[in-house]
């Protein structure tokens, strides 16, 4: 794997969020663990590098990008709702991340390979989400098929958690995953989330599971080395 920092397309460049960007980039070959000297909570929320990964803010020319796989129903396999067929169904969805990032100056990432950056794997990351009656911060993440099982969205959740909880200093992050969806359960609990409950948010279908990461949790488990370990590869 090329450990070239991506060269960033003019396009891209700028994050909705006018404050968001960090004026540098992580440099090649660092420590990415969490805390290392190219820690990931030295960057800033509208872009971030993992070992494999960068991670961007979307923009609304990354619509055709994201609508490919949202509306392969593979990537909607344990939603009950169904794919995203039509543009204007993705355009809405997109418009809720880019409102999210002005509002709040942070949301959902573009997740790209670090050495392809014009190739959109998926997206992933935290957003506010009203869950279960209750406002808290949401963990999701959705790839297209031919990234799967390659890791990319326990190394994106790890960097979501750094985020929240080193930066954002939140209490909690929760994520709502379909109790048949036993890849994103798996990669939640390799995230170090634990299922702490059930949603019924589903009507007539068996409730959604709840996990759940708090700020103690993530700091004994960061402090014992054993927070957001990667699959072995």
């Amino acid at each position: 794997m090329s450990t070239a920092v991506p060269a960033v397309p003019a396009a891209w460049a700028a994050a909705p969020v006018a404050a968001a960007a960090p004026a540098t980039r992580a440099q090649p070959g660092g420590d990415f663990s969490l805390g290392g000297p190219a820690s990931l909570a030295s960057l800033g929320p509208a872009e971030r590098l993992t070992e494999r990964l960068w991670l961007r803010a979307p923009e609304a020319a990354d619509l055709p990008a994201l609508h490919e796989f949202h509306a392969d129903p593979a990537t909607h396999r344990y939603n009950p709702a169904g794919c995203l067929h039509a543009l204007a169904d993705m355009e809405a969805e997109l418009e809720r991340w880019l409102l999210h990032w002005q509002h709040h100056g942070f949301g959902y990432w573009l997740v790209c390979r670090r050495e392809r950056p014009q190739e959109v794997l998926g997206v992933g990351g935290i957003m506010r989400k009203r869950i279960d009656g209750q406002q808290a911060m949401n963990l999701h993440f959705r790839f297209r098929p031919q990234a799967w099982g390659q890791g990319y969205a326990a190394e994106t959740s790890c960097a979501a958690l750094a985020l929240a909880f080193e930066q954002l200093h939140e209490a909690e992050v929760l994520s709502v995953v379909r109790p048949a969806n036993q890849p994103a359960r798996r990669t939640l609990e390799r995230a170090g989330l634990r299922l702490i409950g059930a949603w019924g948010d589903v009507p007539g279908q068996a409730a959604s599971l709840i996990y759940e990461m708090n700020e103690g949790c993530y700091l004994e488990q960061r402090a014992a080395g054993h927070c957001c370990k990667p699959r072995d590869r």
